[in-house]
């Protein structure tokens, strides 16, 4: 069990390290092997959530959408947000790869609601980074909903954000 702890976490960073480097292709193929070689039930759920979460943004970026959305789904059902159990942030990171595959589908109002739906408390506890995402995200939808002040408003927000 401990072995395979380290294991899994071994392959997030590798997964995080090459997402950092810009190879998403080699993101994704790394995320996929991960989650066939720790397929177990003895496998930690957290973390397998966060290898789902992980592949599934990996896949946004190689324009799979769907395979992106599947990867979601299954990480949610492995660790239902009801309780708690997946983590604000943990949910917010989720939230947002799927609001990004609804933007890129023109689904724009989606988008916003799976933003929302990570909660007030995801952002109380997410890292800038993920922040000042989330604000471009809708900042974007809000633009092609024709909502051109407030997508300024979380424009700015979201530059003031990042210069911090």
């Amino acid at each position: 069990m401990r072995e395979e702890k380290a294991a899994i976490a071994q392959h997030l960073h590798l997964i995080e390290t090459l997402h950092g480097r810009g190879a998403y292709r080699d993101s994704y193929e790394c995320a996929k092997a991960a989650l066939v070689e720790h397929s177990a039930a003895s496998a930690d759920p957290r973390a397998m959530a966060r290898l789902r979460i992980l592949a599934a943004k990996s896949a946004y970026y190689v324009g799979a959408f769907d395979e992106s959305i599947a990867l979601l789904d299954e990480a949610g059902a492995t660790l239902p947000r009801s309780g708690g159990a997946m983590g604000p942030a943990l949910a917010l990171e989720a939230a947002l790869v799927r609001a990004n595959v609804l933007r890129r589908r023109g689904r724009f109002a989606d988008a916003i609601a799976a933003i929302d739906a990570a909660g007030a408390d995801a952002s109380a506890e997410a890292a800038p980074a993920l922040l000042v995402e989330r604000l471009l995200i809708e900042r974007a939808c809000r633009f092609y909903l024709n909502e051109t002040r407030r997508a300024e408003e979380l424009l700015e927000a979201g530059l003031g954000l990042a210069l911090h």
